[in-house]
Formats: structure tokens, sequence, C-alpha cells
């Protein structure tokens, strides 16, 4: 249950280090957000401010609470969300975003754009929010305006002949956006930090050129297309992820270039030339212009137009001959042809003076209501809201991309954000590293920002960059704020990218398998030699990917012991001759299967330290005592079930339990890799699925084929009532989360019971903008549930009444681990690591 509720919670762990330029990840402008050395954690403290900001914005930051403080909120279109957002902020999300739209007659569903599952997909929910929007056939709308002055040059000009295209769905193969008009393999836009990618085989077009083939298959000659394209891009004032094109095609034959007396080329190009600069004069008048050479991969010769216009040299559009092969390939061999694109944006802001690229998205009426269809009308600022500024700096690796920058901070800060820009750069040269600091500013076209906001933002982008551009060799651990929005790129990135080959186990606890992958086996080696004997020893082991042969132990520089696979093997003291069992090597090794980075699913399926302490604690008493032996014991919140596995080495029968069936097949797999060192193989462990927030005892769900290997039985129950010891791990964390856990536990050990718990677990520090400082609130929660008995003077009395307002249930002793020897893993053990004692009042 513990482990499931991480994935709908707010927290998940990162590891990265503040300091200078040593260790640069710097927020630059927070007003007294600093962090002691060690290990602290930024919780759910700053969260309220950061949906605030995202709900107060518009749909942008709205779409936007899907803020990933992982965050990665999507950025969307700048307007109110729906009054019941207004209620329930933190469910912005599912309000913003419609879970499908039409386009041309065609229904997109966006599960079938934002995809989760595929690897090759990186359209978050902030662009597919853009999808069937169509701002370009809005008449009073200035992109509908211009549009409609374009068509109505080309009608005059040509006398209807152009056919108009205005309403294409933005998904099309990856063949007609690059293949069908020449884009070589290697080019750089085919690459996902440009282009957004449905799946391997589909984008969302980056051009309108991308209908070319389809409209001269469909045996049009003369065309303008005109749509929505998508590019992954720079953030400031002129740069948008999703933009407006419209394409023009022109179709020769063999007659009509014989006719005006020259050849095919010379004839399309002149006639290029002249339709486009006719164009440009009827939307900027008389200027001055000229033809530049360039390259494009469709068109040769390749051209774009420029205009001297307010004092400047301005790009009006690119263009061209179209390549031959296109027309070949598309059933108009013998024929040639010219194609133009340009961007309506770009002209737009010149012809209707819009400072912003941003306020084509706004619905505010002091924007909209400025235009009407037919005229152009100069935009008047409203008003002038300042900018705020934040720096931001960073290490980089050599798969760095700016534009996977931008699509973090736009993720988190939506329309509010203007620009990013790279201010200076830093190279260590001794390490081999480099760091880049960039200046953020913020401001809305809207509304005059508050500092509240964002800060709120800007400790969002802080550690959604660090989380997505760390080079893995970070040292103080920070718990990330999580709104929703699973469906994020750079949650995709996150999981499916190569960087991962690069970064260290988030959790800090895990030894084992090469990091490249998404999941490995940790092998927590529980070896019957002194840990400081320095010897060689041979390890006998079992298990997936191993045979059951003599490894040889070596030693490292660190005097650690690894096998010749690379996993770690630490040493424990000689067991007690009590259990001479133990000391034999095939038995001294559990295999955990674990995810090695730390994805917001899957916290339940890696190892924290609470857990190594807890089992720590088990074999240590079981070395000296028998105080585990033959009992019954429930695991509650198990995770990888790591505990349980450990006492089931001892105890008669160990129920685990959890929530979520991913989680549980993982337990169950867990059990079967070592059910050789249990002490009843499987028939020790039965994995169950249990939700604190259901009643006690659970439903009895038989017939339920989908959780039926889940299921409790009758007998289950029943063994239950014997069962003498609970054990929990890393299972404080939320407040709500400590509320059902104690509710149940109520049940489970009414007043009077004799049964105890174990609860391993670390303090979890948030920083909060209402103390100014990094502070425990989900601890002192935790500890308002029971009496301390062993409290020193310094703490005072405890309460008698707990958080729901009744006398306390439970009293508790925090057990001194400082003589509880480390037995399955050299990990570290900080104040903040805690072992707790719980009994029921009266017992």
């Amino acid at each position: 249950m513990a482990a499931a509720l991480r994935s709908s919670f707010l927290a998940q762990t990162i590891s990265f280090s503040l300091c200078s330029r040593a260790a640069p990840l710097i927020c630059h402008g927070l007003p007294t957000l600093t962090f002691p050395r060690g290990i602290r954690r930024l919780n759910s403290a700053a969260l309220p401010g950061l949906q605030n900001a995202a709900t107060r914005n518009d749909r942008a930051t709205a779409v936007g609470a899907h803020c990933h403080v992982r965050f990665f909120s999507q950025a969307a279109m700048p307007q109110a969300p729906p009054p019941s957002c207004e209620k329930k902020k933190i469910r912005a999300t599912s309000c913003s975003a419609a879970a499908s739209v039409d386009v041309g007659g065609v229904t997109i569903n966006r599960d079938d754009i934002v995809r989760e599952d595929d690897p090759a997909n990186n359209v978050p929910d902030s662009v597919f929010t853009k999808i069937g929007l169509q701002l370009h056939n809005r008449e009073n709308h200035p992109l509908g305006i211009l549009k409609n002055e374009i068509h109505s040059y080309f009608d005059e000009r040509f006398g209807g002949e152009f056919k108009k295209f205005d309403d294409l769905s933005p998904i099309v193969s990856v063949k007609a956006n690059f293949d069908d008009v020449l884009v070589p393999a290697d080019h750089v836009s085919r690459r996902m930090n440009d282009t957004y990618y449905v799946n391997s085989e589909t984008v969302l077009r980056c051009h309108t050129s991308a209908h070319q083939a389809e409209k001269l298959r469909e045996g049009h000659t003369h065309f303008l297309v005109t749509g929505d394209v998508y590019r992954r891009d720079a953030i400031d004032a002129t740069h948008y992820p999703v933009f407006h094109q419209m394409e023009g095609f022109r179709v020769f034959t063999k007659e009509d270039w014989e006719a005006a007396g020259v050849d095919g080329t010379t004839h399309a190009s002149n006639d290029l030339k002249a339709t486009l600069e006719g164009l440009a004069e009827r939307l900027f008048g008389k200027v001055e212009m000229r033809w530049v050479d360039t390259y494009f991969p469709f068109t040769d010769p390749s051209y774009e137009l420029e205009i001297f216009y307010q004092d400047k040299w301005l790009e009006v559009l690119g263009c061209g001959v179209v390549e031959q092969e296109i027309l070949n390939k598309n059933g108009r061999a013998g024929t040639v042809g010219w194609a133009f694109g340009l961007g309506l944006e770009r002209l737009a802001m010149v012809l209707f003076s819009i400072p912003d690229i941003r306020l084509f998205w706004s619905s505010d009426q002091r924007f909209t209501g400025q235009f009407k269809a037919g005229q152009r009308t100069k935009f008047k600022s409203f008003s002038k809201f300042p900018p705020c500024y934040k720096d931001i700096s960073f290490w980089i690796s050599d798969k760095f991309s700016e534009n996977n920058l931008c699509e973090v901070v736009r993720g988190i800060a939506g329309d509010l954000v203007e620009e990013v820009v790279l201010i200076d750069e830093f190279e260590n040269k001794k390490k081999g590293l480099t760091s880049h600091c960039y200046r953020i500013a913020y401001r809305s076209m809207e509304r005059s920002l508050t500092d509240e906001e964002i800060n709120d933002l800007q400790v969002g982008v802080w550690i959604a960059v660090e989380y997505t551009f760390s080079r893995g060799n970070r040292s103080i651990c920070l718990t990330l704020i999580i709104l929703g929005c699973r469906q994020s790129t750079i949650w995709k990135q996150m999981e499916d990218e190569s960087w991962l080959e690069d970064a260290e186990v988030m959790s800090e606890v895990h030894i084992g398998s090469d990091p490249s992958s998404s999941s490995g086996v940790s092998v927590f080696a529980i070896l019957p030699f002194s840990a400081h004997s320095g010897t060689e020893r041979n390890l006998f082991q079992k298990g997936e990917g191993r045979s059951v042969e003599t490894e040889e132990v070596r030693k490292t520089d660190d005097h650690v012991c690894s096998d010749e696979h690379g996993d770690l093997i630490l040493p424990r003291r000689r067991r007690s001759k009590r259990r001479p069992e133990l000391d034999e090597g095939t038995e001294d090794c559990v295999r955990v299967h674990y995810h090695l980075a730390t994805r917001l699913p899957d916290v339940g399926l890696q190892v924290w330290k609470g857990a190594l302490l807890l089992s720590d604690f088990i074999l240590h008493e079981m070395s000296s005592t028998e105080r585990f032996k033959d009992v019954i014991a429930i695991e509650l919140g198990a995770g990888t079930g790591l505990v349980g596995l450990i006492m089931a080495r001892f105890a008669r029968l160990v129920f685990i339990t959890d929530r979520g069936t991913e989680i549980l097949d993982n337990c169950t797999r867990n059990v079967i890799t070592n059910c050789s060192s249990l002490k009843h193989g499987e028939d020790s462990v039965r994995v169950r699925e249990l939700d604190w927030h259901k009643s006690w005892p659970p439903e009895i769900r038989e017939s339920e084929e989908s959780h039926s290997g889940y299921n409790w039985t009758p007998q289950d129950i029943e063994i239950c009532e014997e069962a003498s010891v609970m054990l929990a791990a890393d299972v404080v964390y939320s407040p709500e989360l400590t509320d059902a856990f104690f509710q149940l536990l109520k049940k489970l050990m009414p007043l009077g019971s004799k049964r105890v718990l174990y609860l391993a677990m670390e303090k979890r520090y948030n920083f909060s903008f209402r103390d100014q400082d990094v502070v425990a609130h989900g601890y002192k929660h935790f500890r308002t549930f029971f009496w301390n008995d062993t409290r020193d003077s310094s703490e005072g009395r405890d309460a008698d009444i707990d958080s729901y307002g009744e006398m306390k249930h439970f009293s508790g002793r925090r057990i001194d681990i400082s003589g509880v020897r480390q037995y399955v893993k050299n990990y570290d053990r900080g104040e903040d690591l805690e072992l707790w004692e719980l009994r029921s009042k009266n017992s």
C-alpha cells in the first residue's frame, strides 16, 4: 500500500549537490532558499503556491498544474480554467485537457497522441491541447485575417485556380513529414530534440510540406495548405512549440515553359519570384526586396525573400523550384513546379504589431476584441506588465540539448515564461565538466505576477532541470513535488533516452546491475565472515543469470568486496552458533528485483534505507535471540519485499502486503527467486493486496480474476489473527498516508493486543516557504499518533490527544540502532534514520 501510494503521492527522491561552481545547480533569485549539508528534502510544503500559480494563470499552466514541480506540467493556452478547476485546483489537469478533439471530421484521441507506453513518444499534454484549436480558421483572429488576405491575393492573381486546404489533420507519417520531401535520414530535424513523435512511424507535422505528396497524388497541381505545425524550439518572443504555416504549390507542364521560351526550371523560378513579390507588396506595400540563395532539401534552387521594413531586413518566406524526384514519385513526371512556405505568426507579428508570440493563444477579450475580419488593426497593449528574471545553472553532458531545456521550463511555467537565454558558461577542465547558466524571464501578457508565484515556479523548474539533466554525481537528496501528468515529454525522456546509461542509481541503496536498463537485480550478500578480516573468500550463489558456481570475491580500493559481475558484496560478522544453517554460503544471499531510475510509478519497486535497517534488525535479533523464530508476521507496504524475505528465513509464515499489481508481481518474483533460502520455501510467504484506505479484514473477492492471485482467503484472515509481529519500512512520508496507516493499525492492533510493530523510517524534510526553513512536517505528524516511552527531558511531555482528537492508541519506543550491526549492506545511517517499536496501549 505504501509503495503503491508513493506513485500517487507527491514525492520521489533524486540526488544532486548544491554548491557554487563546483557543483552548480544554483537557483539565483530565490529568497532564503538554502539547504543544510547532508540529506534534506523538498516536499509538498511548497506545493500550494505552485498550484495557485498554475491555476491562476490560465490553461497554460492549468494543464500546467500538471506541473511537475517532476513535474512537468504541460503548458497550454492562456485562458482561465473552468469554475470546477478553481474550486479544486489540484484537479485542474483533468478539467483542462480534453479526451479527444475533432480536426476535419477526424477524431483524434488524447490517448493515441500522448502515449506513456511508447518509448518513441514525446508529445506532452500541453501540445495536445493545441490540436484542433485552428487559430488560422478564426475569422476575427490575426492569423485568420492574414490567411484570408493571402487567399484573396491568390484568387485575384490566378482566378481561383488554387485549391485551398486548411483543415487537414496534423498527425502525419514520418514518411510524409520527412521522406516524401527528401529530408536526409541524418538531418537534425528528425531528432526527438526537434520533432514531436507520436510513435516511431508517426509525428505531429513539422511543416505543411508534409501534405505535398498527398495532394499531388490526389491530382492537385495548384494548391495552398494552411495548418498548425509543431516543433520543439527555443523560448523567446518569436518562438513557440506550436505555430502556423501556409504552403503554396504550383505545377507547370512542358507547354507552359516552351510558350515562355525558357527551360522549365527558369520558368518556374521566374513565376515563383513574381508571384511572391506581388504577395509581399500586397502585405507590406511598396518596400525594397531582395532574394537570398539558400538550401532546402526539397527545392533546388532555393531562395529566401527578404524585405526592408521598419529600417531592417526582414525574412518573409522560403521557397524554391521543387526537386524533380518529388514530382516523379507522385505522378507528375515531365513537369516542374515551385513551392513556398511562410510562417503566419512571423508575418502577423509585424503586420499587427504583436510583440510576443504567446499572445496569439490568448483568449483575453482585451486581445481578441481588437481584431475584426478583413481589417488589419495594430495591436494596442492593454498593459505593460514587468518581467521577473531568475537564473539557474547546472552541469551539462555532451547529450544536452537547449530545446530539451526549453521543453522542461515551458512544461513547468507554461506561457508565463517569456524567454530562456544562456548568459554564462563555465568549464572545469580538471574534471572535464561544463556548466551553463541560463536566465529565465517570466512575464504574463495579461496580469502582474507575484513573487510567490514566480518563486514557486522557479523551484519547480530548478528541480525538474536537475532531475532531467543530472550527470548522476549528485550528493544531496530532494523529494520531488508532483502534481500529476505522467504523460509528459520529460517523463518519457527519463525512462527511455540514453542519458540513463550515465546515471547512478537514484535511491542510493541499490547494488548490483549496470544502470543502463530500467530494472535490475540487487545482490544483498550476508556473508559468514568478518568485515575486517581482509581475506578473500568464495561465495556460492543461486539466482537468475548466475550459475551455481564459485565466484571470486575481490577487494576494491575502498575495502569493499565485489564479484566478477561488479556486484557489491559486504561481509558481516560470523553468526551465532545457535543458527549454524546461517553459515551456509548458498543461503547467504538475497536477490531483489528492483527498478533503477526513480520513476514515480516505480518508487515501490525500489529498496530504501528503512528496509535495509529493518532487515539488519531482524538478522541482529536472530543472531543473539530467537525473538522471531516461527512467528507469523505481516509486512505492510512491502515494496520489493526485502524485509519480508529476511523475516521468512526464520518465521513460520510471512504475509507480504502492498497495493498494485505491478508491485505485487515484483514481490512474487522476488519470493520465487529467493525461495531456496526461506525456511519453508515458497510456502513461507503469501503475497496479498492490502489497501490501507479500506476496512480490515479485507474483502474476500474470490471471483475477481484480475487480482485473484493476491486476494485474501478466509484461511488467510484466520491465520493473520495469530500474527504477533508487524513490519513496516519507509511508509511515513505523507500525512494522508500516515493517517490511513494508523487507522488500519488500530484494527490490526486493538487496545490490549500483544502484537508489536517494528517500523523503520527516514525523516523526510521539506523546504517550507511559510517557515523559511527545512522542516520535517511528515515526521512530526507521525509522532502525534503514539506516546514516546523513551523521550528525554528536552522533548517535554507528549500530548494525550492524537490528530483525530482521540486518546492516543499506541505507545512507542525508539530503538537505539547504534547497537544493531550492518549485516546486509554498508549504507549510510544518518541521524534521520530511525527504528521504532510500537505497541497498543495496555498491552
